[in-house]
C-alpha cells in the first residue's frame, strides 16, 4: 500500500476564477465578522472543557518529530493505545485514529492529516473493514461534502477529544475521511467554532483541523491512499 499525495497536482487547479474570487471574498468579510464571536466561544470553552492533556501531548510529538515522521508515528500510536486503555468508553474514536496511524506508508502524511487534511481512499471498502474489525460505530451526519445518497457518517463518539471524524462516500463510489477541528450538533459551542470554521475553509480553501490548517481540500487535492498492484 502507499499514499500518494495530489499536492504535485498542477496549481492551475488552485487557482481560483472570477466566482470563486467573489465567493471567497464575501466568506473572507464574513470570517473577519464572526471573529469576535469566535474568540468569545473559545473564551467560554475554555471554562466549561476540561483540560486535555492528550492534545497537548499530540500537539509536542507533532512538533518534536517534525523531522523525523516514523518516530512521530510510533510515538502517537503509543500515546494512543495508552489513551484507549484508560478511556475506553470514549475509545471509538482513538481506535480510528489509531487505525489510520497503523496504516503502511502513512508516516509521511501525519501532521497534514492531524491538521485537516481530506484522505481519500481509492479502494474503500479496506477502511470500511478496518473500521468494522475495531468495533467503531459510525452515525450519519449531514454534510456540505458532495457525498452520495446518505452514505455520510461520523465516529459515533466525536466531539469527544479531538473534534469530528467525517468520513463519507462521494458520487464516484471513493471513500473519504477527514479530521475537523469542531463538532457538528454535539452542543451549542462546538456547533457555533464548527459554522465558523466553514466560513474560514470557504475564504482561503484550506481545512481546519484539530492541529491546524491543509490545503489538501475535498475538490482539489486530498490525499490518496492506493493499492499498489503486484
Amino acid at each position: 500500500m502507499s499514499l500518494s499525495s495530489v499536492s504535485s497536482v498542477s496549481e492551475l487547479q488552485r487557482l481560483p476564477n472570477i466566482g470563486s474570487i467573489t465567493k471567497n471574498i464575501a466568506f473572507s468579510v464574513l470570517y473577519a465578522v464572526v471573529q469576535p464571536v469566535r474568540l468569545f466561544v473559545l473564551f467560554i470553552s475554555s471554562f466549561v472543557t476540561k483540560s486535555d492533556t492528550f492534545r497537548s501531548n499530540i500537539s509536542y510529538i507533532l512538533k518534536t518529530h517534525k523531522e523525523n515522521p516514523k518516530e512521530m508515528r510510533n510515538q502517537l500510536m503509543i500515546l494512543i493505545s495508552s489513551e484507549i486503555k484508560y478511556h475506553y468508553t470514549e475509545a471509538k474514536q482513538l481506535h480510528f485514529l489509531y487505525s489510520m496511524l497503523a496504516l503502511p506508508n502513512f508516516e509521511n502524511h501525519i501532521e497534514q492529516w492531524l491538521k485537516g487534511a481530506t484522505i481519500k481512499f481509492k479502494q474503500g471498502n479496506e477502511l470500511l473493514e478496518r473500521i468494522e474489525n475495531q468495533g467503531i460505530e459510525l452515525e450519519k451526519r449531514f454534510s456540505s461534502h458532495e457525498y452520495n445518497n446518505d452514505f455520510c457518517w461520523r465516529v459515533s463518539d466525536s466531539g469527544k477529544r479531538l473534534g469530528e471524524v467525517l468520513i463519507w462516500l462521494d458520487n464516484d463510489d471513493n471513500l473519504l475521511t477527514q479530521l475537523e477541528a469542531h463538532s457538528f450538533g454535539v452542543n451549542i459551542l462546538e456547533t457555533i467554532l464548527h459554522a465558523i470554521d466553514y466560513l474560514r475553509y470557504r475564504a482561503v480553501d484550506y481545512n481546519v483541523g484539530p492541529f491546524g490548517t491543509s490545503p489538501h481540500i475535498e475538490r482539489c487535492c486530498p490525499l490518496e491512499y492506493v493499492a499498489l498492484r503486484a
